[in-house]
């Protein structure tokens, strides 16, 4: 009886110890908020931020959000969305443009990968995304950001977590989405290139922010 009892108390212990070196938080965090973005990245300037609102943002439940658009020159803009999460536990996952704006409204029409270089000679492959709502066509790149990596694939990034979390006790990411509306005179493939330049002149500046 006591062998038994000292091999539960034992199992108990290492369980507990388990549980303990997973729940470590040494998350370093944003190295400011999302917010101090520069308002003019190359060729890019701020045109207007949006304030989410309060049932958005409990929904989202992130630490800090940003939702800006930027605008080249007339009539090119695109609209800059990111939501940063320090600590990611069950109810607390990156929401999936999937999900997101289907719920907001917007119908899918087609979702694809797309190589984009992001500058440096670096090439990250993202989700390209095509959604309609009424007579209204969206164009979203989206990707989650877990240090240095660039994720698409949603389970990839899942997995990822749980190995940062066990080998460095790190839990926090990024979703980002750069989108273009489709106005009329604006074609799928434009709108794609817009998304890239964008990325690619926006990349040096949100990499300094996100913890690497």
């Amino acid at each position: 009886m006591n062998r038994r009892l000292m091999i539960v108390s034992l199992l108990l212990a290492s369980v507990f110890s388990i549980r303990l070196w997973l729940d470590r938080d040494n998350t370093a965090g944003l190295s400011r908020p999302l917010s101090t973005l520069p308002a003019t990245m190359g060729a890019w300037h701020a045109v207007s931020d949006d304030v989410l609102s309060q049932p958005i943002r409990h929904v989202l439940h992130a630490d800090d959000t940003l939702a800006r658009t930027y605008q080249a020159f007339p009539g090119t803009q695109v609209q800059l969305f990111i939501a940063y999460y320090k600590t990611q536990r069950a109810g607390e996952r990156m929401h999936s443009p999937r999900n997101c704006l289907p719920g907001s409204g917007w119908e899918p029409i087609s979702i694809s990968l797309i190589n984009v270089d992001v500058g440096g000679g670096r090439v990250e492959t993202l989700n390209r995304y095509l959604v309609s709502k009424e007579d209204k066509r969206l164009l979203v790149v989206y990707w989650y950001q877990e240090h240095t990596r660039w994720i698409a694939n949603e389970y990839r990034s899942k997995l990822y977590l749980t190995w940062d979390s066990i080998r460095k006790g790190s839990r926090d990411g990024a979703l980002v989405r750069v989108s273009v509306p489709l106005r009329q005179g604006v074609d799928e493939d434009e709108a794609t290139r817009t998304i890239a330049q964008f990325i690619q002149s926006s990349t040096p500046e949100i990499t300094r922010i996100l913890p690497d």
